[in-house]
């Protein structure tokens, strides 16, 4: 089984910008948890469902670090749109490369967009 890592921004000054951004990530879950059901290809991690409840407990570098190791460990990753304004999705694309770590960027987020990335990252972990 492959794990895909779902990378996107997440902080932001303006708390509604931070709650859309969280919402951005529970929506892809959403649409991966029904494409990949009963599939033995794919597991993912959604770091803001695994992580939100401690944000308040670490600093922005340690989540950075975090976010970065966690795409090292993974298979793939899933970029949901306006990560390039994301110094820490920068820093996981960059990870995702040095580490020729397969990855899709989502345009929009629907079920067509996952279902695109995931057949990219399939196609590429053959």
């Amino acid at each position: 089984m492959n794990l895909i890592y779902i990378a996107g921004p997440y902080w932001h000054p303006d708390p509604a910008q931070r709650w859309r951004n969280a919402n951005n990530f529970r929506l892809v879950q959403r649409i991966l948890l029904d494409e990949v059901n009963g599939s033995r290809m794919f597991a993912y991690i959604n770091p803001i469902a695994n992580s939100m409840p401690a944000a308040d407990l670490a600093d922005e570098w340690y989540w950075r670090r975090a976010g970065i190791a966690l795409a090292r460990h993974s298979d793939a990753v899933i970029f949901l749109p306006g990560w390039r304004e994301s110094q820490g999705c920068i820093a996981e694309f960059n990870e995702a490369v040095q580490f020729k770590i397969p990855y899709a960027e989502l345009a929009f987020i629907d079920a067509k967009s996952v279902r695109i990335a995931l057949t990219e990252i399939y196609q590429a972990l053959k």
